[in-house]
C-alpha cells in the first residue's frame, strides 16, 4: 500500500487569506449557529448551497459543486459564492477529487489505447458519469483515439437523464450505456472478469465497513486481469459537525490507511493499492489493481 500527497498544480488549495477566514468561519458554523438556522442560511449562500439542502447527497447537488463560483453582479452574492466555493472545503475538495479521478483514468486509458485495446469501463453509482464525460472531452482535445465503452449502473433515473443531456450530440454519446439498477446487482448485467476499469466515487462515503466490503467484492469480481478500480472516501475533517447540521446523509469517515485496509480486505493485493490525498484534506482517492 502506497500513500501519495497529490502535488498537481491544477488542484485547488486554500490561500493564506482563505485559511484565516476558515479559522473564524468554520467554528461558527460548527458550534455557534443552531442547526435549525443552518439549512436556511446555507440554501441562501449559493446555487451549490441551495442544491445541497434541497437534494442532499444527490448527484444533482454534486454537479452544482463542480460548477464552481458563478458570475454574480451583487457584491453580497459574490461574497456568499466565495464562501461556498473557496473558504469551505466541501466544494473545493470535491472538485479536487474529480480532477484526481480524471487524471488516473486518463493515464490508464492512454496506456491501453496506445496498445490498441478496446477498453470496457463500468461506473458503479456513477450518477451523470461526469468524470468519464470530462475524460472524453480531454481526449478529443489531445487528438487521442480510444475504443472506450462505459456502462453506468445507478438506481437514480434522474441522474441518467441528466447524464444523457450532458452528452447529447457529443461524438462519444453512443459509447455510454445506462443501467437503472442497484450496483450490488451489477453482475446481472456485467460479466465477471470482463471490465478493465471500474470507477466508484461517492459510494463508500455512505457505507459501514460490512456493506463497503460487499460492494468492493462485487467490483473485484468484475475486474479482468490487470483491471483497476478507482474509488474514494471522505476523510475525517474539521467541517464534519457543519455537514451533519445541514442534513447531508451521514458520512462514514475513513483515513487513507483505513481505506487502503478496506481494499486489501476485499481481495486487492496490498502492493497494488495506491492512495492519493488532495490538498484541502477532504478526500482520499484510491487506485487498486487486480
Amino acid at each position: 500500500m502506497k500513500l501519495f500527497d497529490s502535488n498537481d498544480h491544477n488542484l485547488e488549495r486554500h490561500t493564506f487569506p482563505q485559511s484565516l477566514a476558515r479559522a473564524i468561519v468554520v467554528p461558527i458554523l460548527n458550534y455557534v449557529i443552531p442547526e435549525r438556522r443552518i439549512k436556511k442560511m446555507v440554501a441562501k449562500l449559493s446555487t451549490a448551497g441551495e442544491e445541497a439542502i434541497k437534494r442532499s447527497g444527490s448527484t444533482h447537488a454534486m454537479e452544482s459543486f463542480y460548477a464552481g463560483r458563478q458570475e454574480s453582479v451583487s457584491l453580497g452574492k459574490r461574497a456568499k459564492e466565495y464562501l461556498t466555493h473557496y473558504v469551505l472545503s466541501a466544494t473545493m475538495g470535491t472538485r479536487n477529487r474529480l480532477r484526481i479521478v480524471e487524471s488516473l483514468l486518463k493515464e490508464e486509458i492512454r496506456e491501453r489505447s496506445q496498445a490498441g485495446a478496446t477498453i470496457h469501463a463500468t461506473a458503479l453509482g456513477g450518477g451523470t458519469c461526469r468524470s468519464f464525460a470530462n475524460l472524453f472531452e480531454s481526449i478529443s482535445q489531445d487528438d487521442t483515439e480510444t475504443n472506450l465503452f462505459v456502462t453506468n449502473i445507478d438506481l437514480d433515473a434522474t441522474a441518467h437523464v441528466r447524464g444523457r443531456e450532458l452528452m447529447a450530440g457529443k461524438p462519444y454519446e453512443k459509447q455510454f450505456s445506462w443501467r437503472e439498477l442497484n450496483f450490488f446487482s451489477a453482475t446481472d448485467v456485467v460479466a465477471p472478469r470482463s471490465v478493465d476499469i471500474i470507477e466508484m466515487i461517492g459510494v463508500l462515503d455512505y457505507m459501514a465497513d460490512e456493506q463497503a466490503l460487499a460492494i468492493l467484492a462485487v467490483a473485484h469480481s468484475l475486474l479482468a486481469s490487470d483491471g483497476i478500480l478507482i474509488t474514494a472516501n471522505v476523510r475525517p475533517n474539521s467541517e464534519a459537525p457543519f455537514y451533519r447540521k445541514t442534513g447531508w446523509p451521514v458520512f462514514t469517515y475513513r483515513t487513507p490507511r483505513q481505506l487502503g485496509e478496506l481494499l486489501i480486505c476485499a481481495g486487492f493485493d496490498s502492493s497494488h493499492v495506491e492512495l492519493f490525498t488532495e490538498p484541502v484534506g477532504l478526500h482520499t482517492v484510491a487506485r487498486a489493481r487486480r
